[in-house]
């Protein structure tokens, strides 16, 4: 009968154990000084070895020819427990077996001593499932078992278990392993099987393992299935998701705005692809790959890429802007919040896909700040006049200094003699008719306009541009908002006109609390505030755009 390569391989003592050093060395420690406790407490996610250490410590605790701890898998106890031939050694899954009347059972067999090993040993599966009287009917027994007994529970979900059980046990929690210690053992599974396994294979594989040697090595047996060479596009195919290559070219093509492509390499892979949740979740870590290296360079460590993908993804970062990063990190998570309740979850990925490959549109926090570093970088390589550039003005020319003028001695005034008033000589006066020959021109009256006039129940608001002036002193950025909004007095309100945008923004209560102030002040008596929409539906960055770029 086949044996699947998670049970070939699964290790036999403790040395075998991948990646929960520490916890190996306690557990021999104990073994070996026989300090072994009455109670024990795995934790840790799946596939990390805490079955396996029961199994070995149930061994261990046993096998009359222990070494340094770890069982020697050769006297006929280990191959009993290996076996199952001898019964003092009971595995139990409390996922099916969970309520009080199997833990009577077992509390009904502690109370014999063990007759072909030195100790009954009890090793519980997945403990959290258990019901609260199964608990209570466990609690008295697992703090005082006879010396013969010794219980291993095992859970996934440490904060399901109550704390009366947590408090009688000795607790050690497994790590996830990293994709390099999975990689190497892999790597050392296939030699010994035989198969042929490249080292960029083996990472993927591990990657996908999220950390648990168990699927690692069942993903391992399903792609050696094909009797092939198993490389990245064989694993790509047998996982049902992109490959690593097809992937970057797919975020590339978002990146660059390059739609149809995206959507060309989507249709593509959709043939062999099942799991549209699983590449959305893929996309998710690559541009997570890519924050980090955008903000952080040099922690290359956690990446854990390869050196040809790193050049890739260093490459994607230099072209995309951290603003646009969240944008479209925003994006893949609520496309993965509706993935499980779409009708069609291909048409939900494609338009995931057209969202990306667009332009930041809406209203959202993430689209509009990609939107303002867009227009900031756009800003940033363009010579942009604001209004009519001013005239060259010729500097003024140095002040001449005028050397000192030599003191001239006084001229002596001579006297003049006085002429009787009939000899002095008189300017000529023109005739006085001549006086009023060239009357001065006279300006007409400049024409009166006719100013349109106000709506029943509307006054203008004079004074809106003075409220503007100093609520701009006072808050800035509201002052903005108020530049293209107009006032008019109605119904003994103040009635503010403002772009869509604006005008929520200026909703807030405590925009109109400041409102009412300045309003207030400048009108010398209460005034309340209405703010209203325009209804031009104008976006203010477009707007933007179109004043800076024509």
């Amino acid at each position: 009968m086949h044996v699947s390569l998670y049970r070939k391989w699964r290790p036999q003592t403790f040395d075998d154990v991948c990646g929960q050093q520490a916890v190996v060395n306690a557990l021999k420690n104990e073994v070996a000084e026989k300090r072994v406790a009455h109670a024990y407490l795995f934790t840790g996610t799946r596939g990390t070895g805490k079955t396996s250490c029961a199994k070995i410590l149930a061994k261990a605790v046993n096998c009359p020819h222990a070494q340094n701890g770890n069982p020697c898998n050769q006297c006929a106890t280990c191959r009993g427990i290996d076996n199952g031939s001898i019964l003092e050694v009971v595995e139990m899954d409390a996922a099916s077996n969970n309520k009080v009347e199997d833990i009577r059972r077992v509390l009904e067999e502690v109370v014999y001593a063990p007759a072909a090993a030195a100790y009954r040993v009890y090793i519980i599966d997945e403990v959290h499932m258990l019901t609260p009287s199964a608990y209570n009917a466990l609690l008295k027994t697992l703090e005082e078992p006879p010396s013969y007994v010794i219980f291993i529970l095992a859970t996934t979900e440490l904060h399901k278990i109550p704390a009366t059980v947590l408090s009688r046990c000795q607790r050690f929690d497994f790590k996830r392993l990293t994709p390099g210690q999975i990689s190497d053992r892999l790597t050392y599974v296939a030699r010994q099987e035989g198969m042929t396994l490249t080292p960029g294979a083996a990472a993927e594989i591990a990657r996908f393992s999220d950390g648990a040697m168990r699927d690692a090595l069942s993903l391992l047996e399903k792609c050696a299935g094909t009797g092939k060479a198993i490389d990245e596009a064989g694993v790509a195919e047998a996982v049902g998701v992109f490959g690593r290559d097809l992937l970057c070219e797919f975020a590339e093509a978002c990146v660059r705005s390059d739609g149809v492509k995206a959507l060309s390499l989507l249709f593509e892979s959709a043939r062999n692809v099942s799991d549209m949740t699983r590449i959305c979740e893929q996309l998710t870590e690559l541009y997570r790959d890519l924050l980090i290296l955008k903000s952080a360079p040099q922690a290359v460590e956690l990446l854990e890429l390869s050196s040809r993908e790193l050049e890739k993804l260093r490459a994607l970062a230099q072209i995309i802007s951290t603003e646009t990063l969240f944008y479209h990190i925003s994006v893949l998570e609520d496309t993965l919040a509706r993935l499980p309740y779409s009708g069609s979850k291909r048409v939900t990925m494609e338009l995931c896909t057209v969202r990306l490959a667009s332009p930041p549109q809406g209203d959202d926090p993430a689209a509009l700040r990609a939107r303002i570093a867009a227009l900031e970088a756009k800003l940033a390589g363009a010579q942009v006049v604001v209004g009519p550039s001013a005239p060259a003005v010729a500097p003024l020319p140095e002040k001449q200094v005028q050397p000192p003028v030599a003191e001239q001695p006084p001229v002596k005034e001579e006297p003049v003699a006085e002429l009787p008033p009939e000899e002095i000589p008189w300017p000529e006066q023109p005739p006085a008719e001549e006086s009023f020959s060239s009357p001065l021109p006279v300006a007409e009256p400049a024409p009166v306009q006719q100013v349109d006039p106000a709506p029943e129940g509307e006054a203008p608001f004079t004074r809106w541009n003075e409220l503007r002036e100093n609520l701009r002193g006072e808050n800035p950025m509201i002052g903005a908002f108020l530049s293209d909004a107009t006032a008019v007095l109605k119904n003994g309100k103040l009635c503010i006109s403002a772009a869509p945008y604006a005008a929520g923004v200026l909703r807030d209560g405590d925009s109109v609390k400041l409102l009412e102030k300045h309003a207030c002040a400048v009108n010398g008596a209460p005034l309340a505030v209405v703010i209203a929409d325009d209804g031009a539906g104008r976006d203010p960055l477009d707007e933007l755009q179109g004043r800076l770029f024509g």
